[in-house]
């Protein structure tokens, strides 16, 4: 039973991120993307800070750019319900969604 609890077991660590990925091509949820996109980044970012180098997160920018990406051609949700529930048919790149990129990519760089 205490292997079960181990947290150094790393067996089936990825198994939610494989699941979760499914669902999002299955039936994409802007809330799911949201998390993988956060999490990817959270892991990503703890190898420079466990001294791996910071190319070591630009390496991983696939685990949290790919969810991102896919997140902003979806577009945000407008209330819970827009987070949660699947959005509606396949997304446009459109001109009005790739001007709101650089705002987007503004609002995140400034400092707090």
């Amino acid at each position: 039973m205490a292997a079960a609890l181990d947290p150094a077991d790393r067996s089936g660590g990825g198994a939610v991120d494989i699941a979760l990925g499914i669902i999002v091509l299955l039936c994409p949820i802007r809330a799911l993307l949201l998390y993988m996109a956060f999490w990817g980044f959270f892991t990503a970012s703890l190898r420079p800070l466990a001294g791996e180098g910071i190319w070591e997160l630009v390496e991983r920018s696939y685990n949290y750019g790919v969810p991102l990406a896919l997140l902003l051609l979806h577009g945000f949700g407008s209330s819970v319900r827009g987070w949660l529930s699947p959005s509606r048919g396949i997304p446009r790149l459109t001109n009005r969604a790739l001007a709101t990129l650089p705002s987007a990519c503004e609002r995140s760089s400034r400092p707090t």
